[in-house]
């Protein structure tokens, strides 16, 4: 009864840990919108030092675009060969053959 106790607490504070980590993950890092978050928090200076962080900023947020479209339609395209590639059918699931007697 105490092992079944263990393993409980254990699997509540590992559920526990990772819809906190996978919570955090998600919005900063797998979010479309997660470069302009970043942004708010950087205060850029003035003058010529603001120009190029305004242009760095640009940058990021354009190769973040095309990087996350990238990466959706090479997922969209692996479930697409998956799924054409792959037999609906087990092999060897025809029926047996009959033998006349």
């Amino acid at each position: 009864m105490a092992e079944a106790n263990r393993l409980a607490r254990f699997q509540a504070r590992l559920l526990e840990w990772h819809k906190k980590y996978f919570a955090w993950l998600l919005d900063n890092l797998a979010s479309p919108v997660a470069p302009l978050e970043w942004f708010k928090r950087l205060k850029a200076p003035t003058g010529p030092a603001g120009w190029a962080v305004g242009l760095v900023k640009w940058l990021v947020l354009i190769v973040w675009a095309v990087g996350f479209v990238w990466l959706w339609f090479f997922a969209l395209w692996v479930l697409i060969l998956w799924e054409t590639f792959t037999p609906s059918e087990r092999r060897g699931s025809a029926p047996p053959a009959t033998h006349g007697g």
